[in-house]
């Protein structure tokens, strides 16, 4: 009986610990729209190519960052918006995962920081 229950604690742990770790894609991740969780339960829902985030995508953080916009060979470029956990947001352009070009960055206190950045830097207000 003692092997019984210990054989059914094992399956049941095992079960557990295997869904909490879950990841991998949900549809096409190689050359088409899939989802694909992260270990860290980071999600990425969204247009691929070459198995690259690359198109159309929202990527969401369990710690509540979520970008929303244009992906090219696995990065940030064109034009996307970052919402912060505070509720701050940055809508504009983008270039390898920087905010680059035209944008304005709301922060949670209602401030608006508008004109064009370079490196996540406002460069020149307007």
């Amino acid at each position: 009986m003692k092997k019984f229950f210990l054989f059914v604690f094992i399956i049941i742990f095992f079960s557990t610990a295997s869904y909490a770790r879950r990841t991998g894609c949900e549809g096409d991740c190689e050359n088409g729209t899939g989802i694909w969780t992260y270990t860290d339960q980071t999600v990425y829902k969204g247009e691929w190519l070459n198995s690259k985030k690359h198109g159309k995508g929202i990527e969401t953080w369990p710690n509540g960052y979520i970008y929303e916009g244009d992906f090219f060979d696995s990065q940030w470029q064109g034009d996307g918006t970052l919402t912060f956990p505070d509720g701050s947001k940055y809508i504009g352009q983008w270039v390898e995962d920087n905010m680059n070009g035209q944008g304005t960055f709301t922060l949670a206190d209602g401030t608006i920081r508008k004109g064009i950045w370079k490196n996540g830097v406002l460069v020149e207000s307007n």
